[in-house]
């Protein structure tokens, strides 16, 4: 229970058994929301399945579209890992068409954004700099 302290709990979301979600509204980097996340007492959200991207379809209100996950490629560049699992993204994948694509060759781009007006497809996205959106964290 302490892990709660502190947290909205309007925020709070719990899927079914399977993940609790804790929706975060601000604009911050990847890097701030995973110390906000850690913050918490959580880690930055994986959607590592059908069923998670199904049920953040429905949890997500049509505000404040674009929110951060926990995968990256930053320091091996194409080999995209979650970085709360340290595993590689292999099986399950939720590209928008046309990503991953490192900005075009303009990079770099190395964290994964969701997009709630895009069907809930991935974006690979600038870390830190000018690119600031919500972010999900999880139990």
């Amino acid at each position: 229970k302490a892990v709660l302290a502190g947290i909205d709990k309007e925020a709070l979301q719990t899927i079914a058994g399977l993940k609790i979600y804790v929706i975060n509204y601000g604009a911050v980097t990847f890097w701030q929301a995973v110390l906000r996340c850690i913050d918490q007492g959580l880690k930055l959200a994986s959607v590592d399945n059908f069923i998670n991207t199904n049920t953040l379809s429905i949890l997500l209100p049509g505000s404040r579209a674009i929110f951060w996950l926990a995968g990256t490629d930053e320091g091996n560049e194409g080999q995209w890992i979650w970085l709360n699992l340290q595993k590689r993204i292999l099986f399950y994948t939720n590209w928008a068409a046309g990503q991953p694509d490192n900005g075009a060759g303009a990079g770099p781009e190395n964290c994964l954004e969701i997009n709630r007006f895009g069907g809930f497809t991935w974006n690979d996205a600038p870390c830190s700099g000018a690119i600031l959106n919500n972010y999900i964290c999880e139990f």
